[in-house]
């Protein structure tokens, strides 16, 4: 008879420790929203090609119309500061998706042209 007591016992404890692991207790606490994050990586977009970023430093209308980000930057966040790991667009994106610099990435150059090369002292430059 302890025998049979001793394995209900153990049986409800394991059936209220996998309650507690899959529902964890979620009516005590709710957890806070997260955020939605969008980050818009371009080719050749200048920071004034968007018109709401033109009209912040100018303070007239930019020739560019751009309603839809317009309104995303008027819902949310803007950023006037940033950093661009290196100014031609394939390094740039590589080092953006690595989350390295551009010099760990090994893409030095835009992709499918020839690669620099370093100066040579015999070579007669133009």
């Amino acid at each position: 008879m302890m025998n049979i007591n001793k394995q209900k016992t153990h049986a409800f404890a394991v059936i209220a420790a996998a309650g507690l692991v899959l529902f964890g207790g979620t009516s005590a606490a709710v957890a806070a929203p997260q955020p939605n994050i969008v980050h818009i990586l371009t080719d050749d977009l200048g920071w004034q090609d968007v018109a709401c970023y033109y009209r912040a430093m100018h303070g007239k209308e930019s020739i560019y119309e751009t309603p839809n980000m317009d309104r995303m930057a008027e819902n949310g966040m803007r950023f006037m500061q940033a950093y661009s790991p290196s100014p031609v667009c394939a390094p740039s994106r590589a080092a953006y998706m690595a989350g390295q610099s551009t010099l760990k990435t090994g893409v030095l150059h835009v992709l499918g042209g020839a690669p620099s090369r370093p100066r040579t002292p015999g070579f007669k430059y133009i």
